[in-house]
């Protein structure tokens, strides 16, 4: 089933006369706004006061400690880092997981999992 008719017409018509390609699977399920607000409200705001930095700064180290990825565009390696927002369901998870891990071993904080803290 399409979600948006219209925007995919609109799409392929951009398309004409060039050669296309279709790819058909499963639709991943993103992080929810609960997700979102523990990992604001308990993982950044734990790690951040540990470690003498913004929020900001915090879930920008986070990202480039476990969301870094490389690429190569004509021969040279490139980073990148992925956006939290664009994570599945299961990748935000291991992601959550990778900072608390960090928190418990380089900060020596505990950071309490999702059903252990109102947030």
């Amino acid at each position: 089933m399409l979600y948006n008719n219209d925007l995919y017409k609109e799409r392929v018509a951009n398309l004409e006369g060039q050669e296309i390609a279709i790819s058909i699977g499963k639709r991943k399920k993103t992080r929810s706004i609960k997700e979102n607000s523990y990992y604001w409200a308990v993982i950044i705001s734990i790690l951040s006061q540990e470690m003498g930095l913004t929020a900001d700064e915090t879930h920008d180290l986070l990202k480039s400690m476990f969301l870094k990825h490389g690429v190569e565009i004509k021969g040279k390696r490139y980073e990148l880092i992925r956006s939290t927002a664009s994570l599945s369901t299961e990748e935000f998870e291991k992601y959550a997981e990778d900072c608390r891990r960090f928190g418990a071993m380089e900060l020596n904080c505990s950071i309490p999992l999702p059903n252990e803290v109102n947030y």
